[in-house]
């Protein structure tokens, strides 16, 4: 992911930031971004651990869901930027993050013996960056 560049030749900085996985590849992802030595056959080499920490990690159950959903999968997983590189960018009405809630009270309608709520959220989500999220098929 840091090694891209654009058309123009110029590095884009794109650093990795979050590995989504499935909860399958959890531990692997654990042993692999906490130990603190990975062993090697060669004695001569350094046993560190390079990726320790390199990585925020989360899980998501339904990648893996395969009676819910289609086109899940138990080995692959995806690899995101940073927010500034925005790979998927969503925006907020008036900057309101949070939904809007109504209440109208008993006395709205004096027939209805019954309160009445609304609630809307006003949001919008769109793709960024193409280049700032990497799906690995894992096989």
């Amino acid at each position: 992911m840091m090694a891209q560049r654009d058309d123009e030749n110029r590095n884009l900085d794109i650093r990795p930031r979050t590995l989504l996985l499935p909860p399958e590849l959890q531990q692997s992802a654990k042993e692999l971004l906490q130990s603190d030595f990975i062993q090697r056959a060669n004695n001569d080499e350094p046993t560190g651990n390079a990726l320790k920490n390199i990585v925020s990690l989360e899980v998501e159950p339904r990648l893996s869901n395969s009676a819910r959903f289609t086109g899940t999968s138990d080995k692959a997983w995806y690899l995101f930027a940073g927010r500034q590189d925005a790979a998927l960018i969503v925006a907020f009405l008036q900057g309101k993050q949070s939904p809007t809630v109504e209440f109208f009270g008993f006395d709205a309608d004096p027939n209805k013996l019954a309160a009445t709520w609304r609630v809307y959220h006003d949001f919008g989500s769109a793709l960024g960056d193409f280049r700032a999220a990497y799906k690995a098929d894992g096989e």
